[in-house]
């Protein structure tokens, strides 16, 4: 959730970054902003055959807020971003939902200053891979062994936790024919 008075304070410190004449049409910055906090301040929700006013943060799904919490961010990045080139260090952003998801796959971890990695495999399928009974065609089949260990040995950092894995994936094979 971004802080209203942050997200306001850094749209106008944005448009006033990147609008040449400070205006979009006719309308002023100062009143774009104005209209932004009015739609912050305004927002209200059903719940329950009641109605609720929101006090803090914006509207899920709103495209205002979406576009508040990028620019926000963006702002809250720079300081960041600068640290990061200089002292060889990686930042990453997620962001869902706003132009599409990412499902990423890999757990990443510092364990006792040891880089640890391990693959996500979702709880409701078990050890299922793919049923040999199934319709789909033989090369589907005859791919999964392979394309399955190709995942893990670019996922996995150690040799040891990649072997697991390989056990794992070998156990996984044989369940299911």
């Amino acid at each position: 959730m971004i802080p209203r008075g942050g997200a306001l304070v850094a749209l106008m410190d944005f448009l006033e970054q990147h609008l040449p004449n400070n205006k979009i049409g006719s309308l002023s910055i100062n009143r774009i902003t104005r209209m932004a906090r009015l739609i912050l301040d305004t927002n209200s929700f059903a719940y329950n055959n009641a109605y609720y006013k929101q006090s803090r943060g914006g509207a899920m799904g709103s495209a205002l807020t979406q576009v508040l919490a990028n620019i926000y961010m963006y702002k809250w990045e720079q300081h960041l971003i600068k640290h990061q080139g200089s002292h060889k260090q990686i930042y990453g952003r997620l962001v869902k939902n706003i132009y599409k998801q990412i499902n990423f796959d890999i757990t990443i971890k510092n364990e006792n200053e040891q880089l640890k990695t391990s693959m996500y495999h979702k709880p409701a399928t078990g050890t299922y891979i793919l049923s040999y009974a199934s319709d789909h065609p033989r090369y589907i089949h005859q791919n999964i062994p392979h394309a399955t260990l190709l995942r893990a040995t670019r996922i996995f950092f150690n040799v040891y936790d990649l072997n697991s894995e390989r056990i794992r994936i070998d156990m996984s094979l044989l369940m299911n024919n």
